[in-house]
């Protein structure tokens, strides 16, 4: 709904700075589609747009469903995250967002 009342009003959707300035998109370029794609429940559109994205929100959801049923589930998930990947937890973000990357470099039009 929000994109139809932005059409009707005739308003820009977000412009990437990195995009307009190097004409690469940047990693997370194509995450207002991807979510507008999620939003009308076409997952294959929004898997094309940014697979990080579309990702990220399911988990998000899965965490925000999982923490409302059983409070400590979230915790106890995080530390058992946390212990596959030791104290490289950041090293783990960094790999998902340069795969991300690499496929929207091949992907996105530019």
């Amino acid at each position: 709904m929000g994109l139809e009342l932005a059409g009707a009003w005739h308003l820009a959707l977000p412009v990437c700075l990195f995009k307009t300035l190097t004409g690469w998109p940047c990693p997370f370029c194509g995450s207002t589609r991807c979510l507008t794609a999620l939003g009308q429940g076409d997952l294959a559109a929004a898997l094309r747009w940014n697979p990080l994205a579309l990702l990220g929100s399911l988990a998000v959801l899965t965490w925000t469903l999982a923490g409302l049923l059983q409070p400590t589930w979230p915790t106890r998930a995080w530390a058992k995250f946390q212990g596959w990947f030791g104290g490289y937890t950041w090293l783990a973000g960094l790999a998902c967002v340069s795969a991300n990357w690499l496929y929207l470099l091949f992907r996105l039009p530019r």
